[in-house]
Parts: structure tokens; C-alpha cells; sequence
């Protein structure tokens, strides 16, 4: 892998785990914000009350948190893609990529 693969892999490795920060961030705060709550499995955890003075700012949140989560979401969907077909392709060209990633494997193989 040459200069340019290795600045690529930086940049998706660092979208990733943006993606996968301020995707569930953006998710909680739509839910908090929107007075609906936060679904978790069978139950949901409360939402904020608006009261008038909060009503405004709360719902304002709640729709850039949903602006930015969808937008996301868009990049998502080429953003993983992406980045699986990546790590077959190391793995085809001989690469032993999936024993660097796997979690049992018993030490760091660098």
C-alpha cells in the first residue's frame, strides 16, 4: 500500500468513528429534545418537558440533531460500503487484514 492508500484508510478509519459517535449523539438528542423520549428495547426513557420558555430551544435542537442525522445517514450509506470493499480487497490481494481486526486472536500481529 502506497502513500495514498494509507491517507485513505486514515480518512475512512476517522469518518468511522465519526459516523459512529455522532450518529447515535444526534439520535439521543432528537429524542430528548423532541419530548417523545428514548426508546431502549421494550421500554423508553423520558424526554425533556417543554415548558414555554424551553419549548423553542428544545425543538430547535431536536431538528438540527435530526438535520445532521439524516445527512449522515446519507454518508453512511457509501461511507461502509466503502470500507468493507476495502478490506476485501486487502484480503484478496494476500494482505492479512481480518487477523489484524479479529478480537481473538490472542496478541497484537502487526
Amino acid at each position: 500500500s502506497g502513500p495514498l492508500e494509507s491517507i485513505a484508510a486514515k480518512v475512512s478509519h476517522y469518518s468511522l468513528y465519526a459516523f459512529m459517535t455522532i450518529m447515535p449523539a444526534t439520535g439521543i438528542a432528537m429524542g430528548y429534545f423532541g419530548g417523545k423520549g428514548l426508546p431502549f428495547f421494550s421500554t423508553s426513557f423520558p424526554g425533556v418537558v417543554h415548558t414555554e420558555e424551553t419549548k423553542k430551544g428544545n425543538l430547535a435542537i431536536a431538528k438540527q440533531s435530526f438535520s445532521i442525522h439524516k445527512q449522515l445517514g446519507v454518508y453512511g450509506k457509501y461511507l461502509i460500503p466503502i470500507h468493507v470493499g476495502a478490506a476485501f480487497k486487502h484480503y484478496f490481494s494476500g494482505q492479512a487484514i481480518f487477523a489484524r481486526i479479529n478480537p481473538f486472536r490472542g496478541g497484537p500481529k502487526f
